[in-house]
């Protein structure tokens, strides 16, 4: 498959993080602990955290792809999730859900740490996905390849 690709700038990124968390308070949500899908989620989780005041960011890494647009059979869990978080209520937060797959393992390791809630965010979407995140900045094209400035 072709992908076009776009450059999403740090002023771009940061407009869509802003829009999230407004959503996210807008909805009466109070997350007390932020997951970072490694590594695309995290410089918008470090954003987000601000947005919400939430103190606690934790890390999960997920390998997917190995190349632009060549994604592996199974995502690889490489960074698991800190048993201090049972009975948290959970915001993760990704880059961009392509799949699905990746936050769908995160949500998965998030319950088997003990999570008590979980509510999933990504600043762009695409519809192919197997999941669609609960609050979202952008949904786009299946064929758009993003390349953020932190990349």
């Amino acid at each position: 498959m072709e992908f076009e690709k776009r450059q999403v700038s740090l002023t771009e990124s940061l407009i869509g993080i802003e829009d999230i968390a407004n959503q996210i308070k807008r909805d009466g949500h109070a997350p007390d602990t932020i997951i970072a899908i490694a590594k695309g989620g995290l410089i918008p989780a470090r954003f987000l955290a601000k947005h919400l005041n939430i103190r606690e960011i934790y890390s999960i890494g997920i390998k997917f792809y190995s190349d632009v647009g060549e994604t592996m059979r199974v995502p690889k869990v490489y960074q698991d999730l800190p048993r201090t978080i049972r009975g948290s209520t959970a915001l993760i937060c990704d880059d961009i859900l392509d799949s699905g797959d990746s936050i769908r393992v995160a949500m998965e390791e998030a319950v088997e740490a003990g999570c008590s809630k979980i509510i999933t965010c990504s600043l762009h979407y695409k519809p192919r996905s197997k999941y669609k995140p609960n609050y979202l900045y952008e949904e786009i094209d299946n064929n758009i390849w993003i390349e953020y400035d932190w990349e």
